[in-house]
C-alpha cells in the first residue's frame, strides 16, 4: 500500500508471498525457497561491477608520462591549454579592439599619419642605400678580379717571352722584318740607338761639308748669307741596360701567386 502522499513505502516494495514459489508450484517461506533466489537472479544485482585491472595496467598507471597524458585526455578541453589574459577588461593584443596607452591618449591624428609616412620613406631610403652599397661592393670585387686577371696574363706573357721556350722561334734581328718596327726590348732599343747614331753622324758630315765648300759666309752670286740646309737631329741617348735576372732554382709559375684570388 501507499501513504496519502502517493509515494510507495518500503513495506509496499517488499516481495509478496505469491511470488515465492518453488519449482513445483508450492509457496515458499521467508529465508528459503528456490523461487526467491531465481527471481533475484533474473532481476540482477543492484551494485556496479568493476573488472579488475591487470598488472600491466597497474604498472602503466604509475608511469608519470602516462598518468599526465591520461589526465590531459580526460580533462575538459583535451590537450589545449587556455592562455587567457590576467586582466579580463583588457582586450587581447592580437584583437582589433586592442589599443595601447600611447595610442589611446594621442589626439593629433594628422601628425601621427605624417610621422608614419616619414618612417616609411626613411625605411625605403635605407633599403635603397643598402642595395646601392651591395651593388658597389659587387662591382668593386668584379673589377678587382678583372684587373687581377689582366695582371696575371701580362706577367704570364712576360714570363713566356723571357723563357727558354720563346727563344726557339725568336728572330735573329731586333726588329720586325715585315713592319720594320723595333722590338720592345733592350736589343730593339739598342738597335734603334745605333741607327740614330749613324743618322746623326751622317748629318754632322753633311753639315761639315757644307760649311767647308766655301771660304766665305755669304753667297758669291747673290750676296745673301749662307744658310745650312742640313737639319741636325737630336743626339741619341744610349738605353739603360736591364737589371740582371737572379737565377732561381727550378721553374717558377706566376699563376700560383694569383690562384687564390682568381678562384670563385
Amino acid at each position: 500500500r501507499s501513504d496519502g502522499g502517493g509515494e510507495e513505502t518500503f513495506r509496499d516494495r517488499r516481495p509478496k508471498m505469491a511470488d515465492y514459489r518453488d519449482d513445483d508450484g508450492q509457496h515458499g517461506q521467508h529465508g528459503g525457497g528456490g523461487g526467491y533466489q531465481q527471481q533475484q537472479q533474473q532481476q540482477g544485482p543492484d551494485f556496479h561491477n568493476v573488472a579488475p585491472r591487470t598488472r600491466e595496467e597497474r604498472l602503466a598507471a604509475n608511469d608519470k608520462d602516462a598518468l599526465e597524458k591520461m589526465r590531459l585526455d580526460h580533462r575538459r578541453g583535451g590537450h589545449n591549454r587556455f592562455n587567457g589574459s590576467s586582466n579580463p577588461l583588457m582586450p587581447d593584443p592580437d584583437s582589433l579592439s586592442y589599443m595601447d596607452e600611447a595610442s589611446r591618449f594621442g589626439t593629433n591624428a594628422a601628425a601621427e599619419e605624417y610621422d608614419r609616412r616619414q618612417r616609411q620613406l626613411l625605411e625605403k631610403e635605407e633599403h635603397y642605400e643598402k642595395r646601392r652599397a651591395q651593388t658597389y661592393q659587387r662591382e668593386e670585387s668584379r673589377w678587382a678580379k678583372i684587373e687581377m686577371e689582366h695582371k696575371y696574363n701580362d706577367e704570364k706573357s712576360a714570363e713566356l717571352m723571357n723563357g727558354d721556350n720563346s727563344k726557339r722561334n725568336a728572330s735573329s734581328v731586333a726588329y720586325n722584318p715585315i713592319t720594320l718596327k723595333y722590338d720592345e726590348s733592350y736589343q730593339g732599343d739598342f738597335l734603334k740607338y745605333k741607327d740614330d747614331t749613324v743618322r746623326y753622324k751622317a748629318a754632322q758630315r753633311a753639315a761639315m761639308m757644307g760649311d767647308r765648300k766655301s771660304s766665305q759666309d755669304y753667297d758669291l752670286i747673290t750676296g745673301e748669307p749662307l744658310v745650312s740646309r742640313v737639319r741636325m737631329p737630336v743626339p741619341p741617348v744610349a738605353p739603360d741596360k736591364p737589371a740582371e735576372v737572379l737565377s732561381t732554382v727550378g721553374p717558377m709559375r706566376v699563376d700560383l701567386a694569383y690562384a687564390e684570388n682568381l678562384v670563385g
